[in-house]
């Protein structure tokens, strides 16, 4: 190896460069720069092998005993993904404090739980399969899946016999609406519309968008564009409203609510209406696409299955963002909730179905797992995952 040339810079030691003027001002950003960067990756790094970890335990439907160890950062829309779909309520809400990764099986079973959920970038996903073990059955889920409809192509957006069947009746009722901007009518939406119907329909899983911020932006006493209230007359009655944006370049349905969050106004298509009216009233502002917003990757939820029936295209939410479900094939009740249930998961780059069977099980029931619709949606693997 030459010996390095006495005048060369890269000869020149830490101390005496910053020394000198322009070199420290070359190396104090950065230095500062890199030290940041390293910070966080640090931070990162420490959370994906350290997780913070709670415990959760509640009841299902048909009230049997479960528990859920949720591992990860959690924030509010997330607190209590895949809990939420299977739990009725929570019982209790433990936290066990920081883990290391490799130890959330052992602790699962420790505590007796059938699954595990684990927050994980996805570009982290394959790493924290090898670290958790080969042994280790997981999927790895989006967090969520955005719905968004052409309401121009009339033939997609009516395909479904069922929605065609809504239409009719929700014209034969003679369902109107009216729209307003006026604050005091957001009032009455979020407190008499929309939180009751959350709370009946969805429980302590409930999730909304913060309504204090747009509160906070109205002026003389109406909301700022681009947002917008449809609310739903029935026999001259307000019986249920959606909370729309209605932009230049946007149009999304965001909070929807029924009157006194009634099961019985349900039934008589309010619901249906309320989605119909507003895709119809966005159309005529000249949108061509409409987002139906955020649902999480459960094909036995309610929301995610009637909003399949708009012919949606489905994408991943959050690119980013998503966790690993990990479940124990040596606990009945596991087995018993994945016999149920079917999941939107990454499949390489695009999203893929997967539903659970028996090795002697048929071809899922197509009212239950609808294969068609999740094709149009733009889902072209959708698998079997067989429980041995």
């Amino acid at each position: 190896m030459q010996a390095q040339d006495a005048d060369s810079p890269h000869s020149v030691s830490l101390v005496e460069a910053l020394k000198t003027g322009w070199n420290a001002a070359r190396l104090r950003p950065w230095t500062v720069s890199v030290w940041r960067c390293l910070r966080t990756e640090i931070h990162y790094i420490r959370m994906f092998l350290w997780p913070d970890v709670v415990l959760l335990e509640g009841r299902t439907k048909s009230g049997t005993s479960l528990s859920v160890l949720r591992a990860g950062n959690s924030d509010r829309q997330t607190a209590y993904f895949f809990a939420g779909q299977v739990l009725t309520e929570i019982c209790v809400e433990r936290i066990l404090g920081r883990r290391w990764l490799w130890a959330l099986p052992a602790l699962a079973r420790k505590h007796g739980c059938a699954f595990v959920i684990l927050r994980v970038a996805r570009h982290r996903a394959t790493l924290a399969r090898r670290i958790l073990g080969h042994d280790v059955a997981a999927l790895h889920l989006p967090a969520f899946v955005q719905a968004t409809v052409d309401v121009t192509d009339r033939k997609r957006l009516l395909r479904s016999h069922s929605l065609r069947d809504d239409v009719r009746r929700i014209r034969d009722l003679g369902f109107q609406f009216s729209l307003s901007r006026k604050k005091h009518d957001l009032d009455t939406f979020i407190s008499e519309y929309h939180d009751p119907y959350v709370k009946t329909v969805h429980g302590f899983d409930a999730i909304a968008m913060d309504f204090q911020r747009l509160r906070a932006s109205c002026s003389n006493g109406e909301m700022p564009e681009p947002w917008l209230l449809l609310k739903v007359i029935l026999g001259g009655e307000w019986v249920a409203g959606v909370l729309l944006v209605n932009g230049v370049d946007r149009a999304a349905l965001m909070e929807i609510g029924v009157q006194n969050g009634d099961l019985t106004l349900v039934k008589r298509k309010v619901l249906q209406a309320a989605y119909w009216l507003s895709l119809e009233y966005l159309r005529r502002q000249g949108h061509k696409r409409v987002s139906l917003m955020l649902t999480r990757p459960f094909l036995m939820n309610g929301v995610l299955q009637y909003k399949l029936k708009y012919s949606p295209a489905l994408t991943v939410a959050r690119p980013a963002d998503g966790f690993l479900l990990i479940y124990n094939l040596a606990s009945d009740a596991a087995r018993e909730i994945l016999l149920r249930e079917a999941f939107l998961v990454f499949m390489g780059d695009s999203l893929g179905a997967v539903w659970f069977t028996r090795d002697s099980a048929p071809s899922p029931v197509p009212s239950s797992i609808p294969i068609d619709r999740l094709c149009i949606a733009g889902i072209r693997k959708v698998e079997p995952v067989a429980l041995r």
